[in-house]
């Protein structure tokens, strides 16, 4: 990258971090265009982060309304230190370990695609619904701490800091928490023949944890 748009980039994304700050100072004096504007930028991507960890349950769309309300409540707490989308996915995190909690189990989870999240119930083909299937089982049976930690790791792609930040951990419980979660889940996936081919390709390929 030249230097010319290494300059370009940090002047956007200053332009951009106090187009966030003027968007979160409206919040906190109860603009409702704010709120509006909030939804419109980032309702999809805090939708995505929910599906990946929810799955097609009939509690998203609450979830995902109650995420808003949420930041919108607590705009005046937002430091401006890490940038609206961190913060949202916070929100979402804590909301989903939330209502997993409550309930006990996990729901469903494909972590096979990060793109393309096929429910179930969908039409899809054999070998593909069976695989889907086995993740739901096997997804089901971590602790809700394990699988967030799991879910933001390999779907959402965040480094071991954005996790802890995003769960108010720290980096070492992150760290416990993924191996954790990979170790049961290679060993409940091992009962599922639909996951072997997965496991062989994919068995210790992270490291960095």
């Amino acid at each position: 990258m030249t230097t010319r748009r290494i300059g370009e980039t940090l002047a956007a994304d200053v332009v951009a971090r106090r187009e966030h700050q003027d968007l979160v100072e409206r919040l906190r004096r109860g603009d409702p265009h704010a709120a509006d504007e909030l939804y419109r930028l980032y309702g999809g991507v805090v939708w995505q982060i929910l599906l990946r960890l929810l799955g097609p349950d009939p509690d998203l769309e609450d979830v995902h309304h109650e995420v808003f309300l949420q930041a919108i409540r607590s705009a005046s707490r937002f430091e401006g230190s890490s940038s609206l989308r961190t913060w949202l996915r916070g929100i979402a995190v804590n909301c989903t370990r939330n209502l997993l909690r409550g309930r006990r189990r996990g729901r469903w989870l494909s972590f096979l695609d990060p793109h393309i999240l096929t429910p179930p119930t969908t039409e899809i083909d054999h070998e593909r619904g069976a695989e889907l299937h086995a993740v739901h089982a096997v997804m089901a049976k971590l602790p809700p701490d394990e699988r967030i930690a799991f879910l933001l790791r390999y779907l959402e792609r965040c480094t071991v800091p954005e996790i802890a930040e995003a769960c108010g951990v720290s980096t070492g419980t992150v760290g416990r928490r993924l191996r954790r979660a990979r170790a049961r889940f290679h060993d409940l996936a091992r009962q599922h023949p639909e996951l072997h081919a997965y496991l062989d390709d994919h068995e210790d390929a992270d490291g960095t944890v």
